[in-house]
């Protein structure tokens, strides 16, 4: 059997089973580790940036870097954690040119600035082709978890979807974005994505909402590991794609929420589970801190991912971005 055989996520999953389980460690199986530590959580991520598996055409070196930081903030946002800071290990040819490899950390440290953290050192090596791996660290009292989902609540994202659908076809297959603007605004998005870190934390901080996962893997794939984590069953009612998103993919002949729920992925938008009476303060909140909040659904008793169309549901599949069994 090969990797490729089981894919990523059951890879993960098969990896945790051999090591030892630490019991200060809480959640498991989610966007992070929490760890308990002197009365506090300690919060730990990494997520790497690998040039052949994640770099889009065309990407700049200061893309790299941002994204590399941004990709891992989005876990952090989906648990309500400001990190402190981390270290970034760093792969390189020996024949890199030295200028792109500064600009890949301009872009690392705009993206530090923008989210007021810190890098405070790392590591380098010689590799074959770029490989960028942060790790980032926080320190919590409380956190998201993907187990909190209640029946009752309701499903709100932080963002639209659709984007990174159109541009996996413009930029990896047949297909030709026509209108400028929209080109544009799919590269800007891509390259330089953005995470509602602080309206994270700031949901986490006043108890407004129940559980939180990061859509980066695909919306219908975290949809199916909220689902399952908090043993519920989730009705997915709304999926916000952008109308110039929608009649772009309809232009190429495609079905624009197919599109959204399998083909995308690494839009980095937060998926909260809020009770219905914290819904308002919810809004609020978005609001104050100019966050596009969007209700995509809600929380029943059962289990399993359901379409809501025209009052007839339609099971959704278990299907997500992965490494292991699709190339871009």
């Amino acid at each position: 059997m090969k990797v490729c055989d089981i894919g990523e996520f059951l890879l993960i999953k098969r990896l945790l089973e051999i090591l030892d389980r630490d019991p200060h460690e809480i959640l498991g199986y989610d966007d992070v580790s929490a760890v308990k530590f002197q009365g506090k959580l300690l919060i730990v991520k990494t997520d790497m940036f690998v040039e052949s598996a994640d770099r889009w055409p065309g990407m700049p070196f200061s893309s790299i870097g941002w994204k590399s930081i941004v990709m891992n903030l989005s876990d952090f946002a989906a648990k309500g954690i400001k990190p402190l800071g981390g270290l970034v290990s760093l792969g390189i040819p020996k024949d890199a040119d030295l200028a792109s490899v500064e600009e890949l950390y301009e872009g690392i440290t705009k993206a530090c600035r923008e989210y007021e953290i810190y890098i405070w050192g790392g590591d380098t090596s010689l590799a074959k082709e770029i490989i960028v791996a942060p790790m980032l660290i926080g320190i919590s009292d409380k956190i998201l978890r993907r187990n909190g989902a209640r029946p009752g609540d309701v499903l709100v994202a932080t963002g639209t979807f659709g984007y990174t659908s159109i541009a996996y076809k413009a930029l990896f297959g047949r297909y030709k974005i026509e209108n400028e603007d929209l080109r544009r605004e799919v590269l800007e998005r891509i390259f330089y994505p953005k995470v509602p870190l602080k309206f994270g934390v700031e949901a986490l901080k006043n108890n407004i909402v129940n559980a939180g996962i990061d859509s980066s893997d695909g919306l219908a794939w975290s949809l199916h590991e909220l689902a399952k984590a908090s043993k519920v069953k989730i009705v997915l009612e709304n999926t916000p794609i952008p109308s110039h998103v929608c009649a772009q993919l309809k232009a190429w002949g495609l079905d624009p929420l197919t599109s959204v729920l399998y083909e995308g992925g690494e839009e980095y938008v937060s998926i909260y589970s809020v009770s219905p009476e914290n819904l308002d303060e919810l809004h609020c909140l978005a609001e104050k801190m100019n966050v596009d909040l969007y209700a995509i659904g809600k929380v029943e008793e059962g289990s399993g991912v359901c379409l809501k169309k025209e009052d007839r549901e339609t099971p959704l599949e278990a299907k997500g971005w992965d490494h292991f069994k699709y190339d871009k």
